[in-house]
């Protein structure tokens, strides 16, 4: 059996986007996905279906495996011929233990590949305002870890040389330690107001962010109970934290905002953007037609004229309700024609010639014919009525039906009593109609003053506000921009 290959990934600091577009490659085409705690759980996303995930996370006198473990799945799977991932926080070579799981690879005669990533000791600093280096405080720069090297007592820390050798110094996984290093600095010539922060989470909507001095911050720190995953900076570029956080500063950083759908991926995009931290609630259900609905349109294929459809959905229900009954499109003698171009594009992968429509394309032209329509809308000004209003004989039927989800306005109801939600965001008027029947509103009104809400549109913000709800942001472009109901949107 040929041997597979290793690659040694690096995820970045937290921020799933930080990923390189070389590590992405190495991840989507992965067999096995060997991954720890510090790398974000939705860069697994990108892997293919069948990929094999191994949990591998370590925490303080806590490891899911040891690094014998570790390096022997690497080596177990590759050996068996599959492309292994090795995806790490961070970079593989800084505090990573990649160059001991690249030496286990070499030592098996199995082939690997370094991806370097954007280290925590730069991003976390950088997102928290604090530049490493800066021409009127920092020449230079060292990253230290934090404790010792676990079975390697000659692995240490010479602070002698590390305390002024160099002006800013940042230390890994250092938090437990930071009475200990901190002292050692003191005694080896740091002064006891030299900035010190530390970065929790960094690049992430949880980040937090702590600034003291070598004097003070041990006791910060204690009274903030501030805990790892943190990085540690040492140096006057910390004082430039205020002036230039700019991550912290965005509109909704650390903020938990309901997305009342799922699956809307832009408006959870536009929420990272403004480094706030989504939550996907769903209030209402797609509920498939019924088999009784598709089977009264398929006995009805032989003596209609024409089918149109108005979504992929749709198409996908009806010739799974073919295949099912056994039937034979080819019964079928008429055209097949499409209203957008996610329903015309799943009709050509059926390998069925397509004519795209619009309503005005009509004009008359199917009078007296018999035509099946699938159709989201059914009522006036739909495109079933339209039709039927050309004098065509219409048989309109729906590949699914909105219904309100029971679960979702209870897990929203009980966000929100137990304040975890700091916004609602609406991405579309339904959005609006679903809240706005909770039995909470109902009850309370507007007595939601805590909560801030956030539109993705002016059509939405003008309905929330019409139903009685203060409409606090709209996001235009991954900016949120001010609304009000009385002056429109302004920047």
């Amino acid at each position: 059996m040929a041997v597979g290959i290793v690659h040694l990934v690096g995820a970045g600091p937290g921020d799933p986007k930080l990923i390189t577009v070389r590590g992405l490659e190495a991840l989507k085409k992965a067999d096995v996905v060997i991954h720890d705690r510090l790398a974000n759980p939705k860069l697994l996303e990108h892997a293919k279906e069948r990929a094999q995930f191994i949990y591998c996370g370590k925490e303080a006198s806590n490891h899911a495996l040891s690094q014998d473990e570790i390096n022997a799945a690497i080596l177990k799977h590759a050996l068996e011929g599959k492309r292994v991932v090795r995806l790490k926080g961070g970079d593989p070579y800084v505090f990573g233990r990649g160059g001991e799981e690249a030496e286990a690879c070499v030592e098996a005669g199995v082939p690997f590949e370094i991806i370097p990533g954007i280290t925590s000791g730069i991003a976390a600093p950088a997102y928290a305002g604090i530049p490493v280096t800066h021409r009127n405080f920092s020449s230079s720069f060292a990253v230290v870890t934090g404790h010792a090297c676990e079975g390697n007592e000659g692995i240490h820390v010479d602070w002698a040389r590390i305390s002024t050798a160099v002006e800013t110094i940042v230390f890994y996984m250092g938090v437990r330690n930071l009475p200990l290093i901190t002292k050692k600095l003191l005694e080896n010539g740091r002064d006891k107001n030299t900035p010190v922060a530390l970065v929790r989470w960094g690049t992430c909507a949880v980040q937090q962010t702590l600034v003291g001095t070598l004097d003070t911050i041990v006791e910060k720190v204690r009274e903030a109970k501030f805990t790892s995953p943190a990085i540690i900076i040492v140096g006057e570029t910390v004082r430039l934290h205020e002036k230039l956080s700019w991550y912290e500063n965005k509109p909704l950083f650390g903020k938990r905002v309901a997305v009342l759908h799922r699956g809307q991926q832009a408006a959870v995009e536009q929420i990272e953007e403004l480094a706030g931290q989504p939550v996907e609630i769903l209030l209402v259900d797609t509920v498939p037609a019924s088999e009784d609905t598709l089977d009264t349109v398929i006995n009805q294929l032989e003596t209609s004229d024409r089918m149109v459809f108005s979504s992929e959905e749709g198409v996908g229900a009806f010739f799974r309700r073919i295949r099912e009954m056994g039937e034979d499109i080819r019964s079928f003698r008429g055209g097949f024609y499409a209203v957008g171009r996610d329903a015309s594009e799943a009709l050509l992968n059926k390998g069925l010639f397509v004519e795209t429509i619009t309503d005005n394309r009509l004009n008359g032209i199917w009078a007296g014919e018999k035509i099946i329509v699938e159709s989201e809308e059914q009522g006036k000004g739909s495109l079933v009525h339209h039709i039927r209003e050309q004098g065509a004989e219409v048989i309109g039927w729906t590949a699914s039906k909105k219904v309100l989800s029971e679960k979702g306005f209870a897990i929203l109801e009980n966000m929100i009593e137990e304040q975890a939600l700091d916004y609602i965001a609406f991405t579309c008027p339904a959005d609006v109609h679903a809240f706005v029947s909770l039995p909470l509103f109902k009850d309370q009104g507007r007595n939601l003053e805590r909560l801030k809400t956030l539109c993705f549109d002016e059509e939405t913000a003008a309905l929330l506000h019409q139903k009685g709800v203060d409409v606090d942001y709209i996001v235009k472009d991954g900016t949120a921009v001010l609304y009000s109901s009385r002056l429109s949107v302004i920047a």
